[in-house]
This record gives C-alpha cells, sequence and structure tokens, in this order.
C-alpha cells in the first residue's frame, strides 16, 4: 500500500491502529485513472474513490468511514466539486470484491446512488456543494 504513495502516482490514505496497516483508500480526479475517464461525460472534473480496503480483521470499527472522510477532505481541498465511488449492494455481501465495500457506508456518508454498471455495481456521488 504505502509503496504507491511516495512517487506521487497516487494520491490516498493509509490508516494505523498499530502494525499492519489497517485500512487503504486511494482518490484522485476520474480522468486521471486508467478507464474511469469514459465513464459519464456530465461531470469529467469529478474525482473518485477507486479503492477501499479494510482488512476483516479490522472491519467494524469505523476505519472504512473514517478513510473516505479523509479522501473527502482531500478532494475539498483541491476544490473538487464531486466525489464518485463503485459499491456493491447488500445482497452481496459475502461475494464483495476486496476492493470495493458495500453501497450502505458511502449512503450513510449522503452519497447518492446514480445508476449501476452492472447488477453487481453501483456507482455513487455526492455533490460537495451539498454536502
Amino acid at each position: 500500500m504505502e509503496a504507491l504513495l511516495p512517487d506521487g502516482g497516487i494520491n490516498g490514505f493509509v490508516a494505523y491502529l498499530d502494525d499492519p496497516p489497517a485500512g487503504w483508500c486511494a482518490v484522485d480526479t476520474r480522468s486521471s485513472i486508467p478507464g474511469h475517464d469514459c465513464v459519464d461525460d456530465t461531470e469529467p472534473d469529478a474525482w473518485a474513490i477507486h479503492c477501499l480496503y479494510v482488512p476483516p480483521a479490522r472491519r467494524n470499527r469505523g476505519i472504512a468511514g473514517t478513510l473516505v472522510q479523509s479522501a473527502l477532505e482531500f478532494i475539498r481541498s483541491r476544490e473538487g466539486r464531486f466525489a464518485e465511488t463503485y459499491a456493491r449492494p447488500p445482497t452481496l455481501a459475502k461475494a464483495a470484491f476486496a476492493f470495493l465495500p458495500l453501497e450502505s457506508l458511502y449512503l450513510n456518508l449522503g452519497f447518492a446512488r446514480i445508476d449501476s454498471i452492472d447488477p453487481n455495481d453501483s456507482r455513487l456521488r455526492l455533490d460537495l456543494n451539498q454536502a
């Protein structure tokens, strides 16, 4: 996780409770993430929280929410207007990909579901001018 941060290639946050790291969140402009720039032309300057991971043994402690809040503050500090992310519905909790959290995390932080990429993934957006 930490190896991605020093070269400036990815903006992200690493959470620590002790050693090893307790979680990771990556955030960047959507247009700078390969494959994300063509998703939707309505908000070309949207930022994306494109990776969020908390190891199973560290979950249910608020770490993921804290990482997302840190990412949102980072986006605001760069005058970002929108934050987007992808998530899984609760029905796929056990099958959730390690880096794709449940959508309830984002819905509880004020994100709104804007569309579904496929039956398993939702795209969510937060208007930072409204939040």
